[in-house]
């Protein structure tokens, strides 16, 4: 790498070049080493102020693990406040965490960066130089793998999208540093979070066992090289790791939830995550116990929209999101529950549980307004009290990068167009909505062709017959539909082979 640094030098010094290249030849230099500033995200500026005060509030108000967490997370920051053009903001910052850590090569880069778009060059050159000389040291190796999980933890901040990207330079970094403890349940967070994105069985068993050996290294360190407070979080992680359906060697969890308590009594992450245990187990005053107590130390969209799932429940305690299907296996039946598809929606009257959900599902929302789990569930509730109005607007906000979500929300906005279209009398205005409704059935088709070879339980779930079946009889007046059904039905072989589709295909031929 020196040597490649000083070839682009001695261009720069000797060539007389325009200033286009120029500019293009600092940006390779600075692009050598761990860097941030020039990744690309599709948010809104809503979105990157939602962001932005999610992570400064965990800098203020959460646990901080030494030096490098209080590091990683300034340099998002940085990342984020030049995305919201707070450009003088980004630049203060970024200095301060220079002098704070001078030899991290993000926030170096960061500041290369902004020195770049600025035209600073004088500066800028000085900080490449400065750069540079890092190569030449005998711990580059460690000041490098600090670099790349810096870039990891902005990449697993961000973007959903990016999670196997950020696992992937985690793990690069282990060969450097095998026993940072950070890293390793950077990782094990990651891929528990990974898990709800795929059915490949295979994978997923693969991910948890890998994932608990990470944690257990951790387990093992305390209390001579980790703190309580990694302690506590990783015995949280271990426990939702044993108790999580997609776990097909399910174990003994609850001890490990208590011991986390034991040990960090006040961590907001494991308080949230053993309100949930007791959410899920159904002990309703208990979860809403440690809810509120969470949002007491540091409010979070994940407490909020779980206590409004909680007085949803006591308003219709027997309602679930797919009722149990008898012709499914167990697991099926616990992978319908976890993906959260709505096969039945209640009705509801307004009263004390209902607003208290709406109001704890808006604080949510006000916190990460593009939350797509919570406006998935509002739109729900708004169908339920058949306030269409309020769930389309909710529709319109919804956006995820979890394609199994995708599915579930495309086929909820195809049912609320249709419910709409029973509204009204108009006649034009009825098809226009019908064939909405229609186009949110394509859409969620398409993404979950994806799945469906992994997990044939899905068609049953998701009523991928039903939909074949109402788009291929309005694909009688539109041929794009039907001929869009007839290669859907090829692409999945289950689907091919099954009987009741048969007539469908046939009579595609006739």
């Amino acid at each position: 790498m020196a040597n490649e640094l000083q070839g682009i030098t001695k261009t720069l010094q000797e060539l007389k070049i325009d200033g286009e290249r120029k500019i293009e030849l600092y940006r390779e230099r600075i692009k050598r080493f761990p860097n941030v500033m020039e990744e690309s995200f599709e948010k809104t500026e809503e979105v990157w102020s939602s962001l932005y005060r999610k992570v400064d509030d965990s800098l203020n108000k959460d646990i901080l693990f030494g030096l490098e967490d209080e590091i990683r997370q300034k340099n998002v920051i940085v990342f984020i406040l030049w995305q919201l053009n707070e450009k003088i903001q980004a630049e203060k910052l970024a200095i301060e965490v220079r002098e704070k850590k001078p030899d991290n090569l993000v926030a170096l880069t960061n500041l290369a960066f902004i020195y770049l778009c600025n035209g600073n060059i004088s500066k800028l050159e000085n900080l490449l130089d400065n750069l540079s000389s890092f190569v030449k040291r005998g711990n580059f190796p460690l000041i490098e793998a600090e670099g790349k999980r810096n870039v990891a933890y902005c990449l697993a901040t961000i973007s959903f999208n990016d999670y196997e990207r950020a696992i992937k330079l985690y793990k690069e970094t282990l060969n450097v540093c095998p026993d940072n403890y950070l890293c390793l349940f950077s990782i094990a967070l990651l891929q528990y979070r990974c898990l709800r994105n795929t059915m490949d069985k295979e994978k997923i068993l693969k991910s948890i066992k890998e994932s608990i050996q990470y944690l257990e290294k951790i387990r093992c360190a305390f209390p001579h090289r980790i703190d309580k407070a990694l302690m506590g979080r990783t015995l949280t992680l271990i426990g939702l790791f044993k108790k999580n359906s997609y776990n097909f060697l399910r174990q003994p969890y609850e001890d490990y939830f208590q011991r986390a308590l034991h040990i960090s009594p006040d961590d907001t992450y494991v308080l949230e995550k053993i309100a949930n245990h007791y959410r899920c187990s159904h002990q309703l005053e208990q979860a809403i116990k440690f809810y509120e107590k969470v949002i007491e130390k540091k409010a979070t969209s994940y407490s909020h929209h779980n206590l409004g799932l909680i007085y949803l429940r006591q308003n219709e305690p027997k309602y679930t999101y797919f009722p149990t299907n008898e012709n499914l296996s167990k697991e099926a039946n616990d992978c319908a529950k976890l993906l959260k598809h709505a096969q039945s929606i209640p009705h509801r009257e307004r009263n004390d549980f209902v607003n208290k959900a709406e109001y704890h599902f808006d604080e949510a929302l006000k916190l990460s307004p593009g939350n797509s789990s919570v406006h998935y569930d509002i739109i729900l509730l708004y169908m339920s009290l058949k306030e269409y109005d309020n769930a389309r607007k909710h529709c319109e906000s919804y956006k995820t990068d979890i394609k199994l979500q995708d599915v579930n929300f495309n086929i909820l906005f195809g049912r609320l167009c249709f419910k709409e279209a029973d509204e009204k009398n108009d006649e034009e205005e009825k098809d226009r909505l019908r064939r909405s409704g229609m186009d949110r059935f394509v859409l969620a088709l398409k993404s979950a062709v994806e799945f469906l070879p992994f997990n044939k339980d899905l068609i049953k779930i998701w009523e991928i017959k039903e939909i074949v079946h109402d788009l291929y009889e309005y694909g009688n007046g539109n041929a794009e539909y039907k001929k869009f059904v007839l290669e859907f039905i090829h692409s999945v072989e289950d689907l091919a082979n099954d009987e009741e589709l048969q007539n469908i295909l046939h009579e595609s031929e006739l």
